[in-house]
């Protein structure tokens, strides 16, 4: 973007390189840097960061310091070409802007930390990946260059997966832009961490086998210092948040498999502000709890069932029928999202509930019976209406019981032909159902034809020539 920039840059990477390789080639000793790994023993894989032992790469960037020292072998006063660089790059008025966070600021340690990245962080990523000319090491040279120099920054979003179960290399596309697709052992490699997760156990950040991939990301960069150090502010404004929350929510209506996601990564494409070894410049944005409580107690080495083909097709099916615009699919879908995070079981009813009513409510008659009876000739050419409908009263009983205040536990399970299930449980289950059958209308449920549906029936069963 700067040739000017990039001939005073070059020679003193350059520079940089060769002593290293002189230092190395003559037995000198270098620290060790951290090494990620990951694991595939059991289904879900494991990450981890080696802080020591054998094997470990070399820490570059030890190698050089203002003068040398223990650990310093290289004085960067002494690299002539790394001076001139510096003294050019910092009489370029031109680039004031882009060097420091104003233009008026006269702060020389601040600037040099932008130019730093195009010389010295360079000369890094260029050790690790074993270039040693300026034909081999401009394609670093100008990914560091564009994350001060661009405006706009492209990129994509990935979201692992928290112990979403899919078959192996299993790929869906579900608009031009998203997909969901396996996780490379290079991504692997590039979002593991060697710090804690705080609230998150590393176990929910390493179970993901796959993840929402966002493509068309662009990063606001016409101010880079501003973008550096409010990273998070800048770049989660060019997340398309709804887009993420349509995908997991329509993963969360086609598989009752509970699943989530705490890893917000950025994938930059053509561009770096770091480099970690030879592996991609994964960046970490955020560190949320978006999955169920329960997951936090689940052990990575249990064995797993993938999904049927079935709800995999459903997934795509979902996603588009929520970006059609439906108020009320989404709010129940939203709902059903919102239960499967609550810790307490009556919260999980209540949202269901809610969910319902949005999709085959109306008007507050009744209501318990006018949703079981819809619910039950909704679903009637999949499922026995006289379950649905006494499974869905059951709900509201509990509903009224914890809406009233009740601390009674006698609709706290709900009995299923020969099994027992909480009622939280079966809630969730109806609703994923009903959304289910609204999708694959293609259309808002018109809950009038439904109760005149009703009718229809009675008459059927009562005359038949009818």
């Amino acid at each position: 973007m700067d040739d000017a920039l990039w001939q005073a840059a070059s020679p003193a990477i350059e520079q940089m390189v060769n002593a290293a390789h002189t230092y190395i080639d003559g037995g000198g000793w270098c620290l060790q840097d951290h090494l990620p790994t990951v694991s595939h023993e059991h289904h879900w894989p494991w990450l981890n960061v080696e802080r020591w032992g054998d094997g470990r790469p070399k820490d570059w960037s030890s190698l050089l310091g203002k003068r040398e020292g223990e650990f310093t072998k290289i004085a960067v006063e002494e690299l002539h070409a790394y001076q001139e660089f510096l003294a050019y790059g910092r009489s370029r008025e031109d680039l004031r802007g882009k060097l420091l966070p104003t233009e008026d600021m006269a702060l020389e340690w601040l600037s040099d930390m932008m130019l730093d990245h195009l010389s010295r962080d360079v000369f890094e990523r260029a050790m690790h990946i074993g270039a040693r000319k300026p034909h081999e090491f401009r394609p670093i040279y100008c990914e560091a260059e564009r994350s001060i120099l661009a405006d706009e920054l492209p990129g994509s979003v990935i979201i692992p997966l928290a112990f979403a179960v899919f078959p192996d290399g299993w790929t869906l596309r579900l608009d031009d832009n998203t997909c969901i697709r396996p996780l490379t052992d290079e991504e692997h490699l590039g979002r593991a961490r060697d710090y804690t997760y705080g609230a998150v156990p590393e176990s929910v950040i390493n179970a993901a086998t796959h993840a929402i991939i966002l493509d068309d990301i662009v990063v606001d960069n016409r101010a880079p210092w501003d973008r550096v150090l409010g990273r998070r502010k800048y770049e989660e404004s060019a997340i398309p948040q709804e887009r993420i929350d349509r995908a997991v929510r329509a993963l969360r209506v086609a598989s009752p498999t509970q699943s989530g996601y705490a890893q917000i990564l950025l994938a930059p494409e053509g561009w770096a502000d770091h480099w970690r070894l030879d592996l991609p410049p994964l960046m970490t944005i955020d560190i949320v709890r978006r999955y169920p409580p329960a997951l936090d107690k689940r052990s990575h080495r249990e064995a797993v069932t993938p999904p049927s083909d079935g709800n995999l097709a459903d997934i795509a099916a979902a996603y588009a029928a929520l970006g059609r615009g439906d108020k009320r699919l989404n709010l129940a879908t939203r709902r059903l999202d919102l239960a499967t995070h609550r810790e307490e079981s009556d919260d999980a009813v209540l949202d269901v509930t809610v969910g319902l009513e949005a999709l085959i409510g109306g008007d507050r008659n009744e209501i318990a019976h006018r949703i079981a009876t819809r619910a039950a000739v909704l679903l009637r050419e999949t499922h026995h209406a006289h379950d649905i409908y006494t499974y869905l009263k059951k709900v509201y009983d509990r509903r009224s019981e914890i809406v009233h205040g009740s601390h009674s536990i006698k609709n706290a399970t709900i009995r299923m032909h020969d099994r027992t299930f909480r009622t939280e449980d079966v809630a969730l289950w109806l609703l994923r159902t009903v959304i289910s059958a609204a999708i694959a209308l293609d259309e808002p449920i018109d809950t009038a034809a439904l109760d005149r549906k009703v009718l229809t029936l009675i008459d059927q069963s009562v005359r038949p020539e009818a």
